[in-house]
């Protein structure tokens, strides 16, 4: 029996859309000798057993996340990364950058990748370029066919004989770094006002979550060009919504974010009976014949008797779900794919010179637990000269009249190279250890940046930031060469210095596949 633990970033996220429609879907429909459960990143921290074989981390980007990786990999586990949402193409957006930068870190440490959408994995094979990257699409639920034969028809039937429309928005409002949801909806909202010209009657409702409904957008909504009334939106009212309504008014904006978008809320509409209409980037194309892209076009088949989506075509739309959204097949997919993956790395036996598993290179700032998270899990803290707090870590650079030191401390000498231990100068105490200093011209792949500025100067040390960060971790791969090296950060100064700075996201490889 094999087990996949998905590892969310709360028990809050339990009741998110995200876990709705694709884990708890997945896990129902898993292979007999497969099993799928989930685990909050705090709870993970402080077990004491890890019993799951197979880890798949979903939008949990916290450094403990990180770290919790670390330690799953160093006990032979295999480290897994689903995304169903593209914080990690748009590169000038430097509020996205703590995405971007935790993707990085965590990169030589996931064995696979998992993606809903063709687009999202190709953006992934730039950050993940050894990890195997595979589709696995949003399935769809369970439905009853004769129930959505009863209700398509239903609905055709009342419309022509009414010349009346009930029209439905549904989904989250907002977000934090896209013009997404309410806007979208107002963006294309000229085209509802087509039903009115044409002759028929047509009313929206704006089914959504409360936090979208602020001043602004409520302002926005107001602009509407049709009679609109709004409702919480809840799982139970949008399936009871749905199965009322007539049509499924689902615009897209073009920016990226949006192109990576699965076929889910399409496919939820059209399975409870609901013509679909969608304005903008053509993002439901793989199912474009149920999908309607102008009030004319509906307006007019609808005076004919007929629509895309009616009774004669449902098993041509049964077709098109077998092939993008089948349920059993995404599980089977998610399995292959976690199963199959090799693992980068094996587990390494805790000897004395084993050294530690992984090493973090605390910058400006790292909270205090992350320090006590570090040495819970064996990893060894490092301390750049940047940093704000005062630590007792193992490892420590330090600039000494503008010059960069190297400082170990002293019961860690023994996992060193002896030519380097052996060049090392003892300096006496520093807080509570016995430190050496290492003379950073015997470490090789040392390259001085210059200059090092790491004073309380508010801004003068974002110049050397990025590429005394840089130096520390090369340096740190020099001393411990079976360490994994990631870097603790939550300035958002310093992030953004590390977003301007870093290199793109390097191109896929001949090792990285997108299946």
């Amino acid at each position: 029996m094999t087990t996949i633990c998905i590892v969310i970033q709360s028990p809050e996220f339990v009741s998110s859309a995200g876990m709705r429609i694709r884990y708890l879907r997945l896990a129902s429909a898993t292979p007999p000798d497969t099993t799928i459960t989930y685990a909050p990143v705090a709870e993970l921290l402080n077990a004491k057993a890890f019993d799951a074989d197979i880890y798949i981390f979903s939008k949990s980007f916290t450094p403990e996340a990180i770290i919790l990786a670390c330690r799953l990999k160093h006990l032979g586990k295999k480290v897994g990364q689903d995304l169903f949402d593209d914080y990690f193409s748009q590169m000038d957006d430097a509020r996205l950058s703590r995405f971007q930068y935790w993707m990085r870190e965590m990169e030589p440490i996931t064995d696979f990748v998992l993606g809903t959408t063709e687009r999202l994995t190709s953006v992934m094979a730039r950050y993940m370029p050894h990890a195997p990257i595979t589709i696995v699409p949003d399935p769809i639920e369970e439905f009853d066919r004769t129930a959505l034969e009863q209700r398509v028809s239903g609905k055709i039937r009342t419309a022509v004989e009414a010349r009346r429309l009930s029209i439905y928005w549904f989904g989250i409002g907002d977000n934090p770094f896209f013009s997404v949801g309410v806007r979208d909806l107002v963006a294309y909202g000229g085209e509802l006002a087509r039903f009115k010209a044409l002759g028929w009657d047509a009313t929206l409702t704006v089914l959504t979550n409360t936090r979208a409904l602020s001043a602004e957008g409520l302002a926005l909504l107001r602009t509407l060009p049709i009679d609109f009334r709004i409702m919480e939106w809840t799982e139970a009212r949008e399936d009871e919504s749905l199965k009322a309504a007539d049509v499924a008014f689902i615009p897209v904006g073009g920016q990226d974010f949006s192109r990576a978008k699965s076929l889910n809320r399409c496919l939820t509409a059209l399975l409870r009976g609901c013509q679909v209409l969608s304005r903008g980037y053509p993002l439901y194309r793989s199912v474009g014949e149920f999908v309607y892209r102008s009030a004319d076009d509906l307006v007019a088949d609808l005076e004919r008797g007929e629509a895309k989506l009616e009774g004669a075509k449902l098993p041509r739309l049964y077709e098109l779900l077998d092939a993008h959204a089948s349920l059993a097949e995404a599980a089977a997919t998610l399995t292959s794919a976690a199963t199959s993956s090799p693992r980068r790395g094996t587990a390494k036996t805790c000897t004395d010179r084993a050294g530690p598993s992984f090493c973090v290179v605390y910058g400006r700032r790292t909270d205090p637990s992350i320090h006590k998270l570090v040495g819970r899990f064996g990893g060894l803290s490092v301390r750049s000269p940047f940093h704000d707090k005062t630590l007792n870590c193992h490892l420590r650079f330090d600039c000494i009249d503008g010059e960069l030191r190297c400082r170990i401390e002293k019961s860690r000498m023994k996992f060193l190279n002896p030519d380097i231990a052996a060049a090392a100068i003892d300096v006496g105490r520093i807080l509570d250890f016995d430190f050496y200093e290492l003379p950073l011209s015997r470490i090789t792949g040392w390259n001085a940046p210059f200059p090092l500025v790491v004073g309380s100067d508010r801004f003068g040390w974002l110049a050397s930031y990025p590429s005394v960060m840089q130096a520390i971790r090369s340096i740190c791969h020099c001393l411990f060469p079976s360490a994994v090296v990631i870097a603790s950060e939550q300035h958002e100064l310093a992030l953004a210095a590390l977003h301007r700075d870093a290199r793109p996201p390097v191109a896929a490889t001949a090792g990285s596949g997108v299946a």
